[in-house]
């Protein structure tokens, strides 16, 4: 298991202590979403490229990459 540190304002560690936060599992579930999305986003710009290449628009490798 690794360790991420975060920095926050004092006023902002009040406010999550006040407010009961479990800003662990909060920052884990954020993190995954994050993930998600990034995974997501780079199959969908996949599919859209190899459907261009099935229907003959092809980029060139550059661009292909560029995108990623």
């Amino acid at each position: 298991m690794k360790t991420i540190q975060l920095n926050v304002e004092d006023n902002v560690y009040q406010d999550i202590l006040k407010s009961g936060i479990d800003i662990q599992s909060e920052l884990k579930d954020m993190i995954k979403k994050a993930i998600y999305k990034k995974e997501h986003k780079i199959a969908n710009e996949l599919a859209i490229s190899l459907s261009d290449v099935a229907k003959g628009k092809t980029k060139s490798l550059q661009d292909l990459l560029d995108e990623i």
